[in-house]
């Protein structure tokens, strides 16, 4: 049993950067020895498949996504545990926390006893958090709807944005990682947080042994 798995969350507002990270992201932590794991984010795989919020309603469609992201994110752990490596890291491109940011607060709490789950029970399962910035805030003329299951025009984007960070601040681990006009410095960024917050996990580890 592999008892050496980083849980890693990168949340944000849309036009971000999150789903571009991770592919490097992977690549590098792999040549350094970790098997990676990444969960993609549920919100768009539903939408492209056909799952809308607007058809279905805002409550029911985060109540679907927050029951996958549970269900998908213990998948992924039991995976993980599994492996004959040691060193183990899950990367979840957004969770349930970010449902908080779309509708109201008594119905997410809801949704979450539903599943048997709190918002602090969630913050506490995650070693860290990387807030990637919307670049709708500091380059408004660089945001683009090429993603099929975006739905947030500027204003709303800079909303969202805020509001999510909102309820992510309060990780023990926050990281908030700016919008820039290039994306590779932002990876950078995110790659170099990681490795401190595993470097910090490996120390313990190893102390605990």
């Amino acid at each position: 049993m592999n008892n050496n798995i980083n849980k890693i969350v990168l949340t944000g507002g849309s036009c971000a950067g999150k789903t571009e990270c991770l592919k490097p992201l992977k690549e590098h932590f792999n040549k350094i020895g970790y098997s990676v794991y990444i969960v993609n984010e549920m919100a768009t795989e539903l939408i492209l498949g056909g799952i809308n919020p607007g058809k279905i309603g805002g409550n029911l469609f985060q109540d679907i996504t927050v029951k996958m992201q549970l269900e998908l994110e213990d998948a992924y752990t039991r995976a993980a545990n599994k492996t004959p490596n040691e060193k183990s890291l899950i990367i979840l491109d957004r969770a349930p926390i970010d449902a908080m940011a779309y509708i109201s607060l008594e119905e997410i709490q809801e949704i979450f006893r539903k599943y048997g789950t709190s918002y602090e029970q969630l913050l506490s399962q995650y070693d860290a958090v990387f807030c990637l910035e919307t670049i709708a805030k500091k380059f408004p003329e660089m945001y683009c709807m090429n993603n099929k299951a975006r739905q947030e025009d500027l204003e709303n984007a800079i909303s969202l944005d805020d509001r999510i960070r909102k309820f992510w601040c309060r990780h023990r681990d926050f990281n908030l990682i700016e919008a820039t006009e290039k994306m590779d410095v932002k990876t950078k960024e995110v790659i170099s947080g990681i490795e401190k917050v595993l470097a910090l996990k490996e120390v313990e580890h190893e102390e605990e042994r």
